[in-house]
């Protein structure tokens, strides 16, 4: 799984990558190499707790995200994104991209980039009166992408909107045959 520096000790991912074992997060990994180290996990805050082992429904796509608490503040010499709210306005125009950790690509050991995907349709859920939005989109992804952001970069920065959840392997440009993230 992906997933990105959104504070001073704060990661974003998805939830179906968490695990009941002790995790580390390694931001910039690549072939092996660690530039600014391993930091534990100490606490994680997620919306929901979503099956890792079967396809997931649109509702938990949605809320299929969590924020891991590191044991220090590595943000301070990666930097990181913010956050803002998807706005059905930019409902396919070109402004997103993605970065993640394939497997067959890469066998999780360098990042791949794909940039001006666009999000194709939203589709919004309410659990617990928490609100959760799954956006579809045709962004190249494939398992390792799980957790990374679906971002764009504003005068003042990159700002996530969603996180990278799941992939279509039958693509029907539908709701239910797209790549899915939450927001």
């Amino acid at each position: 799984c992906t997933g990105t520096m959104i504070g001073p000790h704060h990661v974003l991912t998805a939830s179906h990558c968490l695990s009941s074992e002790p995790m580390t997060f390694t931001p910039s990994y690549f072939n092996g190499k660690a530039p600014f180290g391993t930091a534990s996990v100490t606490n994680v805050i997620f919306w929901e707790l979503v099956g890792q082992d079967s396809g997931l429904s649109n509702e938990e796509v949605a809320f299929d995200y969590a924020v891991l608490i590191l044991d220090c503040e590595m943000g301070h010499n990666t930097g990181w994104m913010g956050v803002k709210v998807y706005s059905e306005s930019w409902n396919n125009e070109p402004y997103w991209s993605n970065i993640g950790y394939p497997v067959s690509v890469t066998n999780n050991q360098r990042p791949v980039y794909t940039g001006s995907g666009a999000i194709w349709t939203t589709e919004d859920f309410m659990k617990n009166n928490l609100e959760g939005k799954l956006l579809g989109h045709f962004i190249d992804i494939e398992p390792g992408h799980s957790g990374g952001p679906l971002y764009a970069t504003w005068n003042d920065g990159p700002y996530i909107i969603g996180v990278i959840s799941s992939q279509s392997y039958q693509p029907s440009y539908t709701l239910h045959g797209d790549n899915q993230a939450g927001s």
